[in-house]
């Protein structure tokens, strides 16, 4: 009996395990679909966000873009689980040079995920960003150039996982390569 119930428990914990890895891949699938299907920068950026808050809930994402070297611009923004992204009216810019954060994802081309701010010696210096204590950060590469970073904040400590880290990454991927996409199709525009 104590076998079968074993046995019972493991089969239980496989089927769930295959549903968890079913969902996620549907999900990748109908984000690739969603990010190839318009190739309007706003759409890109929208379907970005939103897809991304499906696979990691956070109470703040954005996307921000390389404008030069370490120059960035907010593109897109969602806070404290508002529905719609926005789109700042003059978007904030700022240089990476002033974040020891987004230079250290910068240089190394890695992803950072800090758990809790608060043991961070430097975060106080973070401007924009010294409320959260849990963020995320995965730059967005394609054809070896990072077009900029999804930034995912929590003001709990402890809020993201290493679960959330490798889902963000995963959907960077397909993301960088919607944003360079629209980026070829707003410059085919303009000069055509």
């Amino acid at each position: 009996i104590t076998a079968r119930k074993s046995a019972e428990e493991q089969m239980a914990c496989n089927l769930d395990m295959a549903e968890a890895a079913r969902a996620e891949t549907e999900a990748f699938r109908k984000t690739s679909l969603a990010l190839t299907q318009d190739l309007s920068m706003d759409y890109v950026l929208d379907t970005l966000l939103h897809s991304l808050l499906k696979l990691v809930p956070c109470e703040s994402a954005q996307v921000l873009l390389v404008e030069a070297d370490c120059r960035l611009f907010l593109a897109r923004e969602i806070a404290n689980y508002e529905q719609d992204c926005r789109i700042p009216p003059s978007p904030a810019t700022f240089d990476a040079r002033d974040s020891h954060f987004l230079m250290q994802v910068q240089a190394t081309n890695n992803s950072l995920l800090i758990l809790d701010t608060g043991e961070e010696a430097r975060w106080a210096e973070f401007k924009g960003f010294s409320h959260l204590r849990s963020w995320l950060c995965v730059p967005l590469v394609a054809s070896q150039e990072i077009l900029g970073f999804l930034s995912l904040g929590d003001t709990h400590a402890q809020a993201f996982t290493g679960e959330h880290l490798r889902l963000a990454k995963s959907l960077a991927i397909p993301a960088a390569v919607a944003i360079q996409n629209a980026r070829l199709y707003e410059k085919a525009e303009i000069f055509r």
